[in-house]
């Protein structure tokens, strides 16, 4: 049975984000270590955005504004350096308290 039935869950990172947080219960803001983040980034095998040392740059140049803001903005951190089910469980604990 689906416990959830009244939870909607979206990801992204839209450029209008500022106008549509008040439309959310809960914001999260999945973060991790900046040497974790480009790790992953190299290790993706989906597409090649962000592996160039100039797109490292540029990601690196606005991240840490970007996760001082969503916090000062009341988002809830989740720190991702854990296994997805470990993310997955921090996420779904918030959601349902």
């Amino acid at each position: 049975m689906n416990n959830y039935k009244n939870v909607v869950v979206v990801v992204g990172l839209p450029s209008n984000r500022n106008e549509m947080l008040g439309l959310f219960d809960k914001v999260f803001l999945l973060h991790c270590k900046e040497e974790t983040f480009l790790k992953r980034i190299d290790e993706r095998a989906s597409h090649d955005f962000g592996k160039h040392i100039l797109d490292k740059q540029n990601i690196l140049s606005w991240y840490k504004n970007f996760e001082e803001k969503m916090l000062g903005k009341g988002a809830i951190a989740i720190n991702t350096e854990g296994s997805l089910d470990k993310v997955v469980e921090k996420v779904v604990k918030h959601i349902t308290s």
